[in-house]
């Protein structure tokens, strides 16, 4: 009879135990997801430190967001090793700001369960030319670096400096891993750049209708082939063929 009580016991123990850990687990990815949308959502319509002239353009991004904060290890395991996706930023970035809301809601729309997260806006080293030679005025973190190194030339090159061998992380950065390989790297939308180019507001305006559906059926293109297994990216034009998985 004792030994039954106590195999009962302890099976009532680890049932607790595992639903604990189960909730802590929910817990902290929506802990995540609270601080991620706060992180952004803060900066809403305040003005520019160097230019009152400009405010940063109001987004809102759903708590239920797929976002997580990652160190560079998870980062750059999941880069070599993993399938998945990755979102380098900071809140500062008015591009970021412009795309954020569309991969959100096609994130949560398709059902992606995991975009890892970082702020990078002081892990990346900074370089200068300075008389024919390129000096390092700031560190990075050698995490970045490593990052960088798994990239290799499909970061893009480090502008200003003359030398085509280095590279340098603009954001946004968003980049789609499958099986361990880099299959793409995504920053801004090019229409949205080139319509913008020329404004005096340039990236602190928002997106159009237009640009937010070929956005977002480029981010929806991306996750079909991550995690629906469906081979290459669709090459199919969206003024003229219908969305092939909306």
């Amino acid at each position: 009879m004792k030994q039954k009580f106590f195999i009962f016991l302890t099976a009532v123990i680890f049932v607790f135990l595992t639903g604990c850990q189960s909730a802590d687990t929910e817990g902290s990815r929506m802990s995540d997801g609270l601080a991620f949308k706060m992180e952004y959502e803060e900066l809403n319509g305040q003005p520019h430190p160097a230019n009152e002239e400009l405010s940063f353009l109001d987004i809102y991004i759903a708590e239920n967001n797929p976002f997580v904060f990652a160190e560079f290890d998870e980062i750059n395991e999941l880069a070599t090793n993993g399938t998945g996706i990755i979102f380098l930023g900071f809140p500062e970035c008015p591009w970021c700001r412009a795309m954020l809301p569309v991969l959100t809601n096609a994130a949560i729309d398709f059902g992606v369960e995991k975009i890892l997260y970082r702020n990078i806006l002081e892990d990346r080293n900074i370089l200068e030319y300075d008389d024919g030679e390129i000096v390092e005025i700031r560190a990075g973190n050698p995490g970045y670096y490593r990052l960088l190194e798994i990239l290799g030339d499909i970061a893009p090159l480090y502008t200003g400096l003359n030398d085509e061998s280095i590279r340098r992380i603009f954001v946004p950065a968003l980049i789609f891993v499958k099986d361990g390989n880099v299959i793409a790297y995504e920053e801004s939308l090019e229409t949205f750049q080139e319509r913008v180019r020329d404004d005096s507001r340039g990236s602190w305006q928002p997106m159009n209708d237009a640009e937010v559906s070929e956005l977002r059926r480029l981010y929806l293109n991306y996750f079909n082939v991550l995690f629906n297994n469906s081979g290459n990216v669709f090459d199919w034009d969206p003024e003229t063929e219908p969305c092939p998985i909306c």
